[in-house]
């Protein structure tokens, strides 16, 4: 049976891989007109990054019609030693999850403000590729549960523009940290490219 416990850092719920490929086709078709970011601590904010954005907790849509979506990270899959990426329409933004900083008007997510979502689709990744060093042979292969998990979510727009949201985290030192508890935001494929290993779809 599938539970869902929601929480403000996007842990303790269980889904099936289905509902998440109907949450990300759900956001096809709408129009994107403000953009919000949330941190855990506003005052050591620093989110732009060379050509990305760098984000602690989720990501927030709000449509021409007035729906939000909040893009986030999560164990919704029984993957228990890492996160993924989820999306999930809500009926209003909590403001009491943490610190919120509005986007709507950053360069980056101008030119995609009013345009319409085409497309969205998952990227999943092999779970022991993506692993914190010297964590597979320290768990033994018997506790790994998933071959894969959703590591990164692509959003395409009417004018050829994409956005891609990936559950990774770059460091000051350019090393890329994936399946861990921060969302990436990269405005072009050849950026993503750059930091994380070429993107494949199972």
């Amino acid at each position: 049976m599938n539970y869902q416990i929601d929480t403000a850092f996007g842990m303790a719920i269980k889904i099936s891989e289905l509902e998440l490929e109907k949450r990300v086709h759900s956001i096809e078709k709408n129009k994107i007109v403000r953009v919000w970011y949330q941190f855990v601590d506003i005052d050591s904010v620093n989110y732009n990054m060379n050509h990305f954005h760098s984000i602690d907790l989720a990501i927030y849509f709000k449509s021409e019609n007035n729906t939000f979506y909040k893009i986030y990270w999560a164990d919704e899959l029984g993957l228990y030693h890492g996160y993924g990426i989820s999306i999930k329409e809500i009926p209003l933004m909590n403001i009491d999850e943490g610190a919120f900083i509005e986007s709507t008007n950053d360069p980056h997510w101008k030119i995609f403000i009013g345009k319409k979502i085409v497309s969205a689709r998952l990227y999943w990744q092999n779970v022991i590729d993506n692993m914190r060093d010297g964590l597979v042979p320290f768990l033994g292969m018997g506790h790994i549960r998933r071959a894969d998990y959703p590591q990164t979510l692509e959003i395409n727009f009417d004018d050829g523009n994409q956005v891609f949201i990936s559950v990774l985290k770059i460091t000051n030192d350019c090393k890329c940290i994936p399946f861990t508890n921060h969302l990436s935001v990269f405005f072009q494929k050849v950026t993503i490219d750059q930091y994380y290993k070429p993107l494949r779809k199972w």
